[in-house]
């Protein structure tokens, strides 16, 4: 869980610098406020890693914690992409 929000995280930061560098040029990006969820989501979900592994929480509560940030983010890029904005 953890590796997979720390990804995450580094896939959010990494797009954010390729735009601002201009060096890759891509055909749709998403806005910077996106992809400032996106690591707050990230960071979100590697806490909870960690007090999952420190035994504040069970398995079963990360699990649903993880797949609900998941799936709000996902939920927000759908209708950001959508909309146009």
């Amino acid at each position: 869980m953890i590796i997979l929000n720390a990804y995450w995280v580094y896939h959010n930061v990494d797009l954010y610098l390729n735009y601002k560098s201009g060096m890759i040029l891509y055909v749709m990006l998403l806005p910077n406020w996106l992809l400032g969820l996106g690591v707050f989501a990230g960071l979100l979900g590697i806490g909870l890693g960690i007090t999952l592994m420190i035994g504040k929480i069970g398995i079963k509560k990360a699990l649903i914690s993880q797949l609900l940030i998941i799936l709000i983010y996902t939920a927000v890029d759908y209708l950001t992409m959508s909309i146009g904005w």
